[in-house]
């Protein structure tokens, strides 16, 4: 992204749009951006939200490992929690908040899995003990000593700590949110904050510009 884009989102925010002419692909890249300068720890963190089985609303902190035209990506056990209840309802809501920025993203929309070619990518960029993690965590299920998670991490690193690449478990993988409306969220002074609601209309991806309907909100 040039800096004349990035400059003209932060200096036109307080106009009723300044999303004319710039996708909301380019907002969220340059606020991330941003965030990578000014977040101590963990800048590509976003909260996600998931209904499980039981109706009751479940949030939970993970990684954005990628950003693209469809939304974010982000990887996790699919035994998990989240992953039962995303593959029992797909809907899902994700929030960036950048307090160092006084910044938020609010990504509404559902998921997708991604290829298994992409989780054995990814998976292989974590470092060698996260990968044999993976294989040893039941996560989200109950466990009854920490003694019992290192014995399984020592079982599979006897199975797989010499192989190279180690394969990604059949149970592990990404996630693509979808995204269907998204929120931009910046502090304004009195707490008159400026929000803007973005809904998937005309677009077919985040790189639209022009066809996202794009509505103020009241702080």
């Amino acid at each position: 992204m040039s800096d004349k884009i990035h400059d003209k989102i932060q200096l036109n925010f307080e106009v009723d749009n300044p999303f004319i002419g710039v996708s909301p692909l380019q907002v969220i890249t340059a606020w991330m951006a941003d965030a990578q300068n000014t977040e101590l720890n963990d800048p590509t963190a976003m909260a996600i939200a998931t209904i499980g089985a039981d109706g009751y609303p479940q949030n939970r902190m993970v990684l954005c490992r990628a950003l693209n035209p469809k939304g974010v990506i982000f990887y996790t056990n699919k035994h998990s929690d989240k992953g039962r209840a995303l593959s029992e309802n797909p809907k899902i809501s994700a929030l960036f908040h950048w307090k160092s920025l006084r910044r938020q993203i609010r990504l509404v929309g559902k998921v997708e899995s991604v290829p298994a070619c992409m989780n054995q990518k990814y998976f292989s960029t974590r470092g060698v003990i996260s990968q044999l993690g993976a294989w040893a965590s039941k996560q989200s299920a109950p466990l009854d000593s920490r003694k019992i998670l290192l014995e399984r991490l020592q079982q599979v690193t006897e199975k797989y700590g010499n192989r190279s690449p180690i394969p990604c478990p059949d149970f592990w993988g990404g996630f693509q949110i979808v995204v269907e409306s998204i929120e931009f969220w910046c502090d304004g002074k009195h707490r008159l904050h400026n929000r803007f609601i973005l809904t998937k209309t005309g677009a077919t991806s985040l790189l639209d510009t022009h066809t996202w309907h794009v509505q103020r909100l009241y702080p």
